[in-house]
């Protein structure tokens, strides 16, 4: 199973970084991003609450959880199947560029993520908040 979310950001901290400007600045604006979640029950369903959870607060608007695009989905962002994960996508509504991220985060992280709706960037170790 794959769950695809695409979170609409109002806000990105980075860092010192505060304002969306001086993201776009540092960054080129808001990029796709795919986060990794261990594969187990628990975690796919914790995950899932928090899916829901986002979601009533508005900061979701779009959530697939299906088999049949695990492939194609895999194929589009030019990734292998996680032998113990998940692939979540998280794009900016606005953004079209196909340039992803790839996170590892495990129960403890997951865990982090899902109170602080935080992560964090493993690349330049910036803190985004969602």
């Amino acid at each position: 199973r794959i769950l695809i979310v695409a979170l609409a950001i109002s806000q990105i901290t980075a860092g010192y970084i505060t304002t969306k400007a001086e993201y776009d600045a540092l960054s080129g604006g808001y990029k796709p991003v795919t986060l990794f979640v261990g594969r187990s029950e628990k975690n796919y369903q914790t995950f899932l609450a928090v899916t829901e959870k986002l979601a009533q607060e508005g900061f979701v608007s779009a959530a697939v959880d299906t088999a049949t695009a695990d492939q194609q989905f895999l194929g589009e962002i030019g990734v292998n199947e996680p032998a113990d994960g998940y692939y979540i996508r998280v794009r900016h509504p606005g953004g079209g560029k196909r340039d992803y991220y790839e996170y590892s985060i495990d129960e403890n992280r997951l865990a982090e993520f899902i109170i602080y709706r935080s992560m964090r960037d493993l690349d330049n170790q910036n803190l985004i908040t969602l």
